[in-house]
């Protein structure tokens, strides 16, 4: 197997990253979209403050924030990270785990991606039933555990993938570092497009995000 056909099996991989740094990105764009527009439509009003002790300064409520640099720099390493280590794992534990991933990876996929997508949604329509109150902000949404699993749900395949490679023949290292690097500069171009669907669907950018997970999950589980 050469190197071309392990590009191309990376990029068919990376595809579930792919799509879910779309959606993470394009829900914490919207998100600071409605925020910026909220933010104008009541710029006369006096900024809320906060109670105080006697003699200190007075507090306003921290604005919204939506992802950190940090935060979308480990969405490429993550995802690229999983994509590059569960080629590994599946190519040293080959037939031991290759059975059970592929009769349980599915519902895997679902459960994780549901529960995150369908907290998504939740959030994102009770920011439209009620934008005057506060919402969930981008920067808490993508925690290091939600990135943690979406890099597991995404990437359970990869661990079938090693152990079809082993049975080949296929120098691992090089297939996992090429796997790997393929998920991460797809999830890359992904930051860019998902920045702007977030700023085309605004509002409803937190809800399609995770709708687009749910159905991520439901695709993994019923049609592989």
């Amino acid at each position: 197997m050469g190197i071309l056909e392990i590009i191309v099996i990376g990029l068919g991989l990376s595809m579930d990253a792919f799509a879910v740094t779309i959606a993470n990105v394009a829900a914490a764009a919207g998100a600071a979209t409605r925020t910026e527009v909220a933010a104008a439509g009541t710029a006369p009003a006096a900024p809320k403050t906060v109670p105080r002790p006697p003699g200190t300064a007075p507090a306003t409520q921290p604005p919204r924030k939506g992802l950190t640099f940090a935060q979308l720099l480990a969405m490429p390493l993550v995802f690229g990270l999983y994509q590059g280590l569960m080629p590994l794992v599946g190519s040293f534990a080959g037939s031991l785990i290759a059975g059970w991933v592929e009769a349980y990876a599915g519902i895997i996929a679902l459960v994780i991606l549901g529960l995150i997508g369908g907290k998504m949604v939740l959030g994102g329509v009770n920011a439209l039933r009620h934008p005057d109150e506060a919402t969930v902000e981008g920067a808490a949404q993508l925690s290091p555990a939600t990135l943690a699993a979406q890099g597991l749900a995404t990437s359970i395949d990869a661990l079938v993938v090693g152990a079809g490679f082993a049975a080949l023949g296929v120098p691992i290292a090089l297939a996992a570092g090429l796997i790997a690097l393929t998920t991460f500069f797809c999830c890359v171009l992904a930051l860019l497009l998902g920045r702007r669907f977030g700023i085309i669907l605004g509002e409803k950018a937190q809800v399609a995000g995770g709708i687009v997970l749910v159905l991520i999950g439901i695709r993994t589980c019923f049609f592989g």
